[in-house]
C-alpha cells in the first residue's frame, strides 16, 4: 500500500485536528528564509492578496534567469486573481478555466515550455497571448481552499499560518498537501 504521508506528518495533521497544537508550537516551526519561496513545489497562502506578492516576487526572480522574457500586462477589470504575468521558459501557470478544446483543466499546474509574439506553447498546447490571463494566473502560490486535493512531493510552504490556525480545516489542509513533514515549512 502507497501511504498518503508518512507517519510524522500524520502524527502532525491529528494533532491539529484533535487541538493539540497551539499558535507557539507553530511559531517554534517558523522558518522565514525567504529563498525557499522560489523553489517550493507550492506557496499555500490565506489571503488572495498573499498569493499575488508571492507569485509576483517569484516570477520577477525566475524571469531574471531567463535568455527570453516578455510582459504580458493584465488590462482588464481589476479583480482578486488576475495579474501581470512575465514570461519565460519554464514560468509555472495555474489553470484558471477548463477547455476541453486545449485539453486544459481548472487548477491544473502547467509549464510554459516556449512562446512567441502572438502564442504560448505548453506541450502540444497553443495558446493565445491575448486569451492568457482569462486562462491562467501564476502558479507559483496559492490559497489554501485552491490548494485542497493537490498533492506535492517535495516542499510546501505555508504562510498566514496565524489565520489559517483560526480554522483548523484550513491548517490541516495546508499541511497535508505534501507526502513528508520533513517538506512542511511554516513561514509566519
Amino acid at each position: 500500500a502507497i501511504k498518503r504521508y508518512d507517519n510524522e506528518l500524520y502524527d502532525f495533521s491529528e494533532k491539529i485536528w484533535n487541538n493539540q497544537l497551539y499558535p507557539e508550537d507553530i511559531l517554534m516551526m517558523t522558518n522565514n528564509n525567504i529563498n525557499s519561496i522560489y523553489d517550493a513545489d507550492c506557496n499555500i497562502v490565506w489571503t488572495n492578496n498573499k498569493r499575488k506578492h508571492l507569485n509576483k516576487l517569484c516570477n520577477v526572480h525566475h524571469s531574471k534567469k531567463a535568455d527570453k522574457v516578455m510582459k504580458v500586462e493584465y488590462t482588464g477589470k481589476p479583480n482578486k486573481y488576475n495579474e501581470d504575468i512575465i514570461l519565460y521558459k519554464g514560468v509555472k501557470l495555474l489553470c484558471n478555466i477548463t477547455c476541453k478544446k486545449i485539453d486544459i483543466r481548472k487548477n491544473e499546474t502547467l509549464i510554459v515550455d516556449d512562446f512567441d509574439d502572438d502564442n504560448v506553447f505548453i506541450g502540444d498546447k497553443i495558446i493565445p497571448i491575448n486569451k492568457l490571463h482569462n486562462t491562467f494566473i501564476l502558479g507559483y502560490a496559492m490559497t489554501c481552499y485552491k490548494a485542497q486535493g493537490d498533492t506535492y512531493d517535495g516542499l510546501i510552504n505555508i504562510f498566514e499560518t496565524e489565520k489559517l490556525m483560526e480554522d483548523k480545516r484550513f491548517l490541516y489542509t495546508a499541511t497535508t498537501r505534501t507526502r513528508s513533514f520533513k517538506n512542511v515549512n511554516f513561514m509566519g
